[in-house]
């Protein structure tokens, strides 16, 4: 019987009731009644099968593509749609899936209250809710016959009263295409060298710059990333129609360029960004799957943004390491260096960028040079390349020989350089170019040093300055002089292109008031450091010169006479570091090497610039930063500072109250000084007196960061920096970014101290190498991180440090150093009275054979291998019976702990063992 259903079983109850009531019940899909029989003759007539209308319930789930919330012509069904019955508790009664037409249909549902859900497929949401209930049958082409009667947010409808025989078929649901969160916003940060506001297609972008998406308020940060190599960011997986702002984080050194943009976005190649507050205006992102390109934001250089670069052109000797600078090889004064821009900034020099230089100088009277205030990025860098102009009578050397980029030559065989990428604040004086002195095969060479022995003993000490324009003059053999010369700026000298024979050299015309200090030496050049000349007639011993020899280390010390009423002026260049006082040399804060130091005598008016004054001298600063002018008569004087740091500015003047630890130089342009320089005022100098108090401090730029510290010996092998234990100096240290990349060089000064400057915000570290021969890494310090070792023993590398805000001025990344070197010996002599002890006219014994053992170990330290009965170091005594047996430690743990043994043999005979 299509379309009843079953009435309720025994709804009336038993009694006369019964003869009217339903007594089937369902038994699977067949109602039955079970009887049970009476007696003979006994009737039962009251066995009922009652019969209901049902009703039913439907329609369909289409798509509402326009979104209004109406089943419009067109608009297709959506098959597979799971739908579900609730009864008026919310249990589930039923579920069906929707056809290919996107229709449902629950049937035979017996009168009552329902509700229909709908589930969602995935990227779908439903429409606007059009019909609230729908307890009717609705006509078709009414509206609430074409509406969607689902809850947007809940998927079910309300409550549907259900009659007996009804069949609703208007319970509606319409969904829309949601798409995931797939709009974006981003495209590129640039540097616009030409200033324009657009990008004129040859501009590079700017890699590691920080941009901030915003919520529609400009404050709630809603994600963040950082520029690739090329410049460029994306923001992507947004909502659509959504409002947002996006910012940009400055670089060190660069500002915003103008914004030429009035909406963003509004042209791909302008800038988009407020050069005031650093951030776009309102962006919205459209409809859903909308891609925004073309939010720029243009940088350009700051004033502050600028570098140096430079170093030395220097004359390889022969007697040094070949192309290599070693100590005491002169500067060569008068060169010209060109150098040359990536004005396009497209990461090479070509065309007018290489033919037409970028700046020119000149090598000073000590071969140095220098470029200050060069345009420069912060990332990725700016290109520079160097070409020396090689003069007559000079040949360039090999270029890049060793690992030390301080010293070793950086022009090829026509004075090309490579290229430098230099970033915003950095200074890069390692470009250098070593030339040789064209001379005939087999001739010889002479020279070294005129120094002012401060000290009076005799050597050259750290930080003694040479003294320039003494004349050097050569004699023959018989006294008769064959060449003159003079010192340079260093107090170097040198005669080449010499016959073998025998030569001394004599020393005059000394600034006025010195005098010669007290000759340490026997025989000329027999120590590189040492004064040669006799202080009563200033020339040396005769000595014997070699074909093609090149003998170096022919000095002569000098001393001030203070009786003749000269004095000195000089002191120091710093860098004040804002954790000390300001304007005060503190503890640890380092001096600023290569700073050109100008003296001017003010003459009798005590004023600069008069037509009084005296002829100024010029020095610069050594690698402590100190300078000192010597041989002053009684005047007046200013001391003028240039050629100094690009983006530093000068501290603040005469702060505090001792003058050995205050700046005083003016603000720089400032008190006659020329742009780019810094003047003190006029010191009275009395006769004699030394006034070694003139200092001056510089600034880092604001918000950039400096990291050092120290290389030591550690002589104790105990990690820790003690207080009698020395700096080492010439130690190359290398700067790595967090990525491991190396971006700076520097080299310990003469205390063992390092520091870079100018730094941004990020992760550092440092590595260390170019350690002195027989020199290895100590232990790492785990208990004291301020005194203690941070190099890795195998790598010389350190651990990554952070430098910002909270930590400015890091310097405490240390290298302690401990010998693999050893030495042993002294002497062996005849004793001849037996007594065990040297005793006055005991000869010594040449020729004797010594060697030193380590039994069961040998020369690798490694017991078991073939080397174990093998000496680990052999010599024989001299003439003077004395020998030194040096021994290299390659493993010091290994090595310190175990015994040695020593062996004496003359003619194969063993004339002694010991045991140390």
């Amino acid at each position: 019987m299509v379309g009843l259903g079953l009435s309720k079983t025994n709804k009336i109850g038993n009694g006369a009731a019964d003869l009217s009531d339903n007594d089937a019940a369902m038994v699977g899909a067949i109602p039955e009644v079970t009887i049970t029989t009476g007696g003979y003759g006994q009737n039962n007539h009251s066995i009922d099968f009652g019969f209901k209308a049902l009703a039913s319930l439907g329609d369909k789930v289409w798509r509402d593509d326009n979104q209004n919330g109406i089943q419009d012509a067109g608009e297709p069904g959506v098959a597979g749609i799971t739908v579900t019955l609730y009864d008026n508790a919310g249990i589930v009664i039923g579920t069906t899936v929707t056809d290919a037409y996107g229709l449902y249909l629950f049937d035979n549902l017996t009168p009552a209250t329902y509700q229909v859900g709908f589930t969602a497929p995935a990227n779908y949401n439903f429409t606007t809710q059009t019909n609230n209930t729908d307890n009717t049958v609705l006509t078709g082409g009414s509206t609430a016959a074409n509406g969607s009667d689902v809850n947007a947010t809940t998927g079910r409808s309300a409550n549907i009263v259900l009659t007996a025989g009804e069949l609703e078929r208007n319970i509606d649901a319409g969904l829309i295409f949601s798409q995931p969160a797939n709009n974006s916003i981003g495209d590129r940060v640039w540097l616009d060298t030409d200033g324009g506001g657009t990008q004129n297609g040859t501009e590079p972008g700017i890699s590691g710059v920080t941009v901030t998406l915003f919520a529609s308020d400009g404050v709630t940060i809603v994600a963040t990333t950082v520029t690739d190599a090329n410049g460029n960011y994306l923001f992507s997986g947004l909502p659509a129609t959504t409002n947002y702002i996006v910012g940009i984080t400055l670089p060190a050194g660069l500002t915003f360029t103008s914004t030429t943009g009035t909406t963003p976005g509004n042209a791909t190649i302008n800038s988009d960004v407020s050069a005031t507050t650093g951030k776009t205006t309102t962006i919205n992102t459209g409809a859903a799957g909308n891609q925004i390109t073309g939010i720029d934001a243009g940088l350009i250089l700051t004033n502050s943004a600028t570098a140096s670069l430079g170093d030395k052109v220097w004359i390889d000797l022969p007697g040094g390491t070949a192309n290599v600078q070693d100590a005491g090889e002169p500067g060569l004064a008068g060169v010209t260096v060109n150098l040359y821009r990536d004005a396009n900034a497209d990461g090479i020099i070509n065309g007018a960028e290489a033919s037409t230089p970028y700046a020119t100088t000149v090598t000073d009277a000590f071969g140095n040079y220098i470029f200050n205030n060069l345009p420069a990025v912060a990332l990725p860098g700016t290109v520079y390349q160097v070409r020396f102009v090689l003069p007559g009578g000079y040949t360039f050397v090999t270029a890049n020989v060793g690992t030390d980029d301080f010293k070793n030559s950086d022009a090829d065989a026509t004075g090309l350089t490579k290229l430098y990428r230099i970033s915003a604040g950095q200074r890069n004086l390692s470009v250098d170019a070593g030339v040789t002195q064209n001379s005939p095969a087999g001739t010889a060479r002479l020279g070294d040093m005129v120094w002012f022995d401060a000290d009076n003993d005799g050597i050259q000490d750290a930080g003694e300055p040479g003294i320039a324009g003494v004349t050097v003059t050569l004699f023959n053999s018989g006294g008769t002089a064959i060449g003159t010369t003079s010192t340079d700026a260093y107090g170097y000298y040198q005669f080449i292109n010499l016959a073998a024979g025998s030569y001394s050299v004599g020393f005059s015309n000394l600034p006025a008031g010195y005098s010669f200090t007290s000759s340490t030496g026997t025989t000329p050049a027999d120590a590189t450091t040492n004064s040669d000349a006799n202080p009563a007639t200033g020339r040396t011993a005769n000595f014997a010169l070699l074909a093609a020899q090149s003998l170096q280390g022919l000095d002569a010390g000098l001393i001030a006479g203070i009786a003749s009423g000269l004095g000195s002026i000089g002191n120091k260049v710093w860098y004040d570091l804002p954790t000390g006082t300001t304007g005060v040399q503190d503890a640890g804060e380092l001096g600023v090497a290569g700073v050109t130091v100008t003296l001017l005598d003010a003459g009798a008016d005590g004023i600069v610039g008069n037509g009084d004054d005296g002829a100024s001298r010029t020095t610069i600063t050594n690698a402590l930063g100190e300078y000192i002018f010597t041989g002053l008569p009684a005047g007046n004087y200013a001391v003028q500072f240039s050629n100094l740091p690009g983006s530093y500015t000068v501290t603040t003047a005469n702060a505090g109250i001792d003058d050995n630890l205050d700046s005083d130089g003016g603000a720089v342009g400032t008190g006659g000084a020329p742009a780019g320089a810094s003047r003190t005022g006029v010191y009275n100098l009395g006769a004699g007196e030394d006034n070694l108090t003139v200092d001056l401090g510089l600034v880092p730029p604001a918000n950039t960061n400096t990291l050092g510290n120290y290389v030591w010996f550690d002589k104790n092998s105990d990690g820790i920096q003690d207080v009698a234990e020395q700096g080492i100096a010439g130690v190359m240290v290398t700067l790595y970014n967090n990525a491991g990349t190396a971006i700076a060089l520097t080299t310990t000064n003469l205390n063992g101290e390092y520091l870079f400057t100018g730094l941004a915000d990020g992760n550092y570290s440092t590595g260390f190498t170019n350690l002195p021969a027989g020199f290895d890494f100590t232990t790492a310090s785990i208990t004291n991180t301020a005194n203690g070792s941070d190099a890795d023993r195998t790598s010389g590398r350190t651990a990554i440090v952070t430098l910002n805000a909270g930590n400015r001025n890091d310097r405490s990344l240390d290298a302690g150093l401990i010998s693999s070197r050893a030495a042993l010996g002294n002497y062996v002599w005849m004793d001849s009275n037996g007594d065990g002890v040297q005793t006055a006219g005991e000869l010594p014994v040449a020729g004797v054979t010594v060697s030193l053992f380590r039994p069961g170990f040998g020369l690798d330290g490694i017991a078991g291998n073939a080397d174990d009965a093998l000496p680990v170091a052999s010599m024989i005594t001299d003439q003077n019976g004395q020998y030194l047996l040096k021994i290299y430690f390659p493993e010091l743990t290994r090595w310190h702990l175990q015994p040695y043994q020593v062996e004496f043999y003359l003619l194969n005979r063993m004339l002694a063992e010991t045991i140390i």
